[in-house]
């Protein structure tokens, strides 16, 4: 009887250990399953105490203040967390609202001439009730490409980069996205969008986005419409 019982318990157990490489709902179902209520109490609390301790799923308002490093951990064990912002919308490059002036600079000390670009993707929201605006910008001949992103008051990011952009995702309060060049190894970056950080580590934003190999979605991940990822490249350039 004795050799019964820890045999019983060794099958649950191993099986809970196998749950935790699998996907949130896949856990969720497997767990249920490996139970059998037959088994005793003490069985059944050695069964759930050998379950992952990630299982908890966070609170829209945990995820909004996860840390980069977080997201990536959390997106490799169960797959990308949804963004937490909110009034997230995108808007029509013909009627979006430059966040630049006439004349400026960006922070990588690129000349901004307003007659010179034209915005070919635009978005708007709020993040921790701080609102946003973001444009994306072309150079009329083609050169480059302009990102800034502003909030009710200045601009609180700006970067020049000689790739289309393209989104991937939002997740926790960040837009992950690429600049699709495979001479340079398709570098990848995450922006905060109610601080204006960039995590420029393409490695860690990549995990942030949950594709690890492959090309990119059709649509954009982690919110709650459907859009294009490419549709500045498509239908703005």
């Amino acid at each position: 009887m004795v050799r019964l019982r820890w045999a019983i318990v060794l099958c649950v157990t191993g099986s809970a250990l196998l749950v935790g490489c699998a996907r949130t709902q896949d856990h969720a179902e497997r767990s249920n399953n490996v139970t059998d209520r037959s088994v005793g109490t003490q069985e059944q609390n050695m069964a759930s105490s050998a379950q992952p301790i990630h299982d908890h799923v966070p609170t829209s308002s945990e995820i909004l203040h996860m840390s980069p490093d977080e997201l990536a951990k959390y997106a490799l064990d169960h797959g990308p967390l949804p963004f937490a912002g909110e009034r997230i919308a995108r808007i029509d490059p013909q009627q979006a609202t430059s966040v630049f002036g006439t004349r400026d600079r960006t922070q990588d000390r690129t000349t901004f001439n307003r007659s010179q670009y034209h915005i070919i993707d635009s978005w708007s929201g709020s993040v921790s009730g701080k609102t946003f605006l973001l444009d994306i910008y072309k150079r009329n001949d083609g050169g480059c490409y302009v990102m800034g992103l502003a909030d009710a008051t200045h601009v609180t990011f700006s970067k020049t980069f000689h790739e289309n952009i393209w989104i991937i995702n939002f997740t926790g309060s960040y837009m992950v996205f690429a600049t699709p060049n495979a001479a340079q190894g398709t570098p990848k970056y995450a922006l905060n969008l109610a601080t204006g950080q960039l995590v420029a580590d393409s490695e860690m934003a990549q995990e942030m986005s949950g594709i690890l190999m492959g090309g990119y979605p059709g649509e954009i991940g982690g919110l709650p419409q459907d859009f294009e990822g490419d549709l500045a490249c498509q239908k703005n350039g």
